[in-house]
């Protein structure tokens, strides 16, 4: 396959499920999609992790549904994308936000070393088994899905909101540390200055 060419066919993919007509963020559900997966791509994340940034959230999340159930099979996806990808984009789906956000912050635990971790179904409430590694790129989707809402979104991002990513900075690629930090490191810096006085 040459050069993105799996990104171009889940692009086509996307366009073919009927996203371009779901709401999302100030316009459709797969211009959403298209730019996260770009976000990654462009801060160098790997194939997989892109790809599946480009998929993020078609399982639907803990706060976001789709009003109309698409014909959508994990099989379908896989052909797409990949088993790799299909399966974190699954795990971003079906984890509800605490328990992402619980295990995210272990990370950097000292028991951060353990290579499973585990994930509360959003549906079932069943432990679902995570490894490290895709924890790592439950990171990076994280923020750049984040990233791309706040620039469609300010207001829903304030200094206090924006203060719970950073620490997902330590895993992410420097464009990616990058892009937040123009973004939004003047902000940040602004309001430490209204605090501190300085």
């Amino acid at each position: 396959m040459g050069l993105h060419e799996k990104f171009d066919d889940g692009v086509k993919y996307l366009e073919s499920l009927g996203f371009n007509d779901v709401y999302h963020s100030k316009r459709t559900f797969f211009d959403h999609l298209v730019s996260t997966g770009s976000l990654l791509r462009e801060w160098g994340c790997p194939e997989p992790v892109y790809l599946a940034g480009l998929f993020h959230a078609i399982y639907e999340t803990e706060s976001f549904r789709l009003k109309n159930a698409r014909a959508l099979t994990r099989e379908a996806v896989r052909n797409v994308v990949g088993s790799d990808a299909e399966n974190i984009a699954w795990l971003y789906g079906i984890a509800t936000s605490k328990s992402l956000w619980n295990q995210l912050a272990l990370l950097s635990a000292p028991t951060s070393s353990q290579s499973k971790h585990l994930l509360a179904h959003r549906v079932t409430g069943e432990d679902v088994p995570c490894e490290r590694s895709e924890l790592l790129v439950l990171a990076n989707i994280t923020l750049a899905n984040a990233l791309d809402q706040a620039y469609h979104l300010p207001q829903r991002y304030d200094v206090d909101k924006l203060s719970t990513f950073q620490f997902l900075l330590s895993y992410v690629p420097p464009r990616g540390v990058k892009a937040f930090e123009e973004l939004f490191g003047y902000r940040l810096a602004s309001q430490r200055s209204k605090r501190y006085g300085s």
